[in-house]
Order: C-alpha cells, then structure tokens, then sequence
C-alpha cells in the first residue's frame, strides 16, 4: 500500500474530464507512458496526447507540501483571557468564632482576571506563561476589641484579600476530526495578601 501511495504522484486529466492518479514515466511527443495503480494492482499504460486535457508533474506531492505547511503556520500560538466572579472552595475553619462565620465566608467570594499566551516549539508541545488575580473584601460594623491594660473598642473590621499567581505553563495539543484539544500545566509563584484593620471608635 505504501508503495502504490509512492507511485501516485502525478495527474492525468483526460479529454472527458477524468481523472488519473500516477506516475508518469515518459512524455513522448505523440504519446504520455504511465504506471497506476488499480484494485491495488500496479498496471503500465499509455494514453495518445490527443486524449488528454492536462497533466502536471508531482501534483499530489504539491498538495499535500501546501496543507501541511498551512496547518504548522495555524497553531504555532495561543493566547487566552478570562475574568469573572468567583468563589474560594475551601471550608470555613472549625475554629472560626460563630459570630464570625458568614464574615469569613463572604471574604471567599470575589472576582477573578486571569490569562495565558504560549508559542508552540513543535507540533505537539509548548511553553508560555501564564498569571491570575483573585479579589475580595469584607467588613463588619460593632466589632468589640479587647486590648489588655488598655481597655475594649468599638468599631469596624474589614479584610482586603489579594491572591497572585504567576508561572511558566506547558503545553501539549492533539488533533481529532479537524479540531484542536490543548491540555495545559505548570508550576509558579503564590502571593496571599490579606489586608485586615479595626477603625475604632
């Protein structure tokens, strides 16, 4: 099967419009000699140049250099951004004081922007970077605060939480049906900021 596919390089079009997929051997000045391929059987044949339309040379090869090089140059780079509202997934501690419960839990819903661009170094596999941000805050009117040998304030607590990350991504893509599938990983850096005061009163 391999060599059949070897030996059709070539296109023969007759004077009826059909087409013949071969390997044209020699072109004489009357005639055009060939060998194709037919019911996987390889078969020599002549055909008179008065019976054919057109032939070109390496035609299939042509074809088949030009669709590759389109799909390298379509999927060399990717990008992607994203944001919206968000939510931390992580349970409120056991030992959060009940009446501090449900300010702890708004402190995990926020808004998030985030993002990615890589370049592919093959046709399966490349690098990039890739950041995000994560965003809330809270506060709470009369909140008792107890300083030893100092006394007890009233006032207002608020918390200003930042997380950031930033790392090298990878990449690793595959085609199935005409469509791309990109898989992405990596490890980066981690801030946690968390930004917490008590205006007194």
């Amino acid at each position: 099967m391999i060599s059949l596919g070897l030996l059709s390089q070539d296109l023969i079009v007759t004077e009826n419009n059909d087409s013949i997929k071969c390997n044209i051997n020699q072109e004489g000045f009357e005639q055009i000699a060939f060998t194709y391929a037919s019911n996987k059987v390889v078969r020599d044949s002549v055909l008179p140049k008065s019976k054919i339309k057109s032939f070109e040379l390496g035609y299939y090869h042509n074809i088949a250099s030009v669709n590759t090089k389109i799909n390298k140059d379509t999927v060399k780079f990717t990008a992607r951004f994203y944001g919206g509202i968000s939510r931390q997934t992580s349970e409120v501690s056991e030992y959060t004081p009940d009446e501090f419960k449900s300010y702890v839990e708004e402190l995990k819903k926020g808004y998030h922007l985030g993002g990615d661009i890589g370049i592919f170094f093959s046709e399966n596999a490349g690098i990039g970077i890739h950041a995000s941000h994560f965003q809330s805050s809270n506060s709470m009117d009369g909140v008792e605060l107890s300083i030893e040998d100092v006394g007890t304030f009233y006032g207002t607590m608020s918390d200003y939480i930042t997380i950031f990350y930033l790392g090298p991504q990878f990449y690793i893509k595959s085609e199935y049906e005409h469509v791309w599938f990109v898989v992405s990983g990596g490890l980066g850096y981690t801030s946690y900021k968390d930004v917490a005061k008590v205006d007194t009163f």
